[in-house]
């Protein structure tokens, strides 16, 4: 049945069945705007703004109920729209919190496993187990490269690694860093006298010290500009000098790039004009009156010159604490600070040194004059010995065989040798003049055990002229081959020996160490 209307906002209207889909339907259609209005289906499925409806009733749009509200299979009847509350929370098994009311949180109480390969959570499983990043699967042991964020949070508290874990990276492996004051950035420590605290290790070839990338480096430690100490597979390489903190005097005190030297209340302070030694090093930062100042001791520094420098000179102490150039001749009679290796402005102004350090330097050359003695007019009974030192003659009658070269014209002195505990001798020089034309000059060190039995000396050097032609000129002999050469004044005792021929004059010995 077709319904049409002509008056104005009048509309044309169908009502029958199998019309609009022709399916046995039964509908309501505007043909005016050609839409189907209602359609029941064959089966009896009711819809409101469709032709497929799905259900009982199916609206294709909103639904408005003016009263009574909505009526459920269960009798429950809802007239009011649902506002989302959630009336209950209840914390199951590994989790905390919940509630019924208000903001409601839960936390996992316990770690809870991941199952492997799974995506939901289980039981703890195998003990060392960790789930990758990426979730795909369990892994154990060693933590691998991207299971870990660049940055990790660690809490207060140390946290505990197990032995022999390992962390493996192509890049940098571990960074430790510590920031506030008492903050340690890394720390080992064993407790047993066969065990390593901390160890680092780098079996890489090294043809050449420093940054050279066949090296193996070992250790490094860098000032964030520059290298300050490495250590790779060819030695302890110091970029920067050593450094000794030592209190400022607070009547005098110290100035940056000058010398220090200790007052008698153990204070630093700078060298004075005239001093030949006692310097121990070039103060630095912190100089002044106050608080100690750090005392650059051994290696690279600067020190401010009285004069100007020459690369590979010698550095010795000048005026008002300045180093003063003493030429490129080692210089003698003075302490030797180091040498300069780099050129300076002129006076008043610094230049790099290489400072020796204390110890190794001293007044003058290391060596040990043990006499200048005279050997002059001898006759086989009547052995004399004039001179400076601690010579004696061994006897007052004439020898035999002394020195190893036979006949009875020799003549024999003693003195005894001091030398510091630990000393190591390099070498042994005999200077004279051999006017003996049937006789050598010869010369011994030796060392005697301290013990009951007092055994036989043990010869640590000897030289010999050799028999020769008559020279009144002098001539030196020494040698480098040394026996037992570090001096053991606990258990030894040492003294030189001098064998020389009858017209013998002018002797000197000489130990260097």
């Amino acid at each position: 049945m077709r319904l049409v209307s002509t008056a104005t906002n009048g509309r044309d209207w169908g009502i029958g069945t199998n019309f609009i889909l022709g399916n046995g339907e039964f509908g309501v259609y505007d043909y005016t705007a050609n839409a189907s209005r209602l359609f029941i289906t064959a089966s009896g499925n009711i819809g409101i703004g469709t032709t497929s409806p799905q259900a009982m009733l199916d609206i294709a749009g909103s639904l408005k109920v003016r009263s009574g509200g909505i009526t459920y299979p269960d009798s429950t009847v809802q007239t009011t729209a649902a506002t989302g509350t959630i009336t209950g929370v209840t914390a199951g098994t590994g989790l905390t919190g919940g509630g019924t009311s208000g903001t409601v949180s839960l936390n996992l109480a316990t770690p809870v496993a991941v199952a492997n390969g799974g995506t939901g959570l289980s039981s703890a499983g195998n003990a060392g187990t960790y789930l990758r990043s990426n979730g795909s699967a369990l892994l154990s042991s060693t933590i691998q490269s991207g299971d870990l964020p660049v940055t990790v949070a660690m809490t207060s508290v140390p946290n505990a690694f197990t032995a022999g874990q390992t962390i493996n990276a192509t890049g940098t492996a571990l960074i430790a860093n510590g920031s506030g004051s008492g903050s340690v950035g890394a720390q080992g420590t064993s407790n047993d006298t066969a065990g390593v605290g901390v160890q680092a290790q780098n079996t890489a070839g090294c043809t050449a010290p420093g940054t050279n990338a066949g090296c193996g480096r070992i250790l490094n430690a860098n000032d964030g500009t520059n290298d300050v100490l490495s250590v790779d597979t060819n030695g302890l390489q110091l970029k920067s000098p050593i450094i000794a903190r030592i209190d400022n005097d607070t009547t005098t005190g110290t100035t940056s790039n000058l010398l220090v030297k200790l007052s008698t209340g153990g204070k630093a302070v700078i060298t004075a004009t005239g001093d030949l030694g006692g310097a121990i090093g070039v103060a630095g930062f912190n100089a002044g009156k106050v608080g100690k100042t750090w005392t650059a001791t051994i290696g690279v520094t600067n020190c401010q010159f009285d004069n100007q420098t020459v690369v590979t000179d010698y550095a010795v102490i000048g005026t008002s604490g300045q180093c003063h150039d003493a030429g490129a001749s080692y210089p003698s009679g003075v302490q030797v600070l180091g040498r300069v290796i780099g050129a300076n402005a002129g006076p008043g102004t610094a230049a790099q040194v290489y400072l020796f350090g204390t110890e190794a330097r001293g007044i003058g050359p290391d060596k040990l004059t043990i006499a200048a003695v005279a050997f002059s007019g001898f006759s086989q009974t009547n052995d004399v010995v004039f001179g400076q030192g601690n010579i004696s003659p061994s006897g007052g009658t004439s020898f035999t065989n002394c020195g190893g070269f036979t006949g009875n014209n020799c003549d024999k002195g003693l003195a005894n040798v001091s030398l510091p505990q630990g000393t190591v001798i390099t070498s042994f020089q005999v200077c004279g003049q051999d006017n003996d034309a049937q006789h050598e000059l010869a010369g011994y060190l030796y060392s005697k055990a301290l013990n009951n039995t007092f055994g036989a000396p043990v010869a640590v050097a000897s030289v010999h002229s050799g028999i020769a032609a008559a020279s009144s000129s002098t001539q030196c002999f020494s040698t480098t081959t040394i026996t037992n050469g570090t001096i053991d004044n606990v258990n030894n005792a040492y003294y030189v020996e001098l064998d020389v021929g009858q017209l013998t004059s002018a002797i000197a010995v000489q130990i260097f160490h």
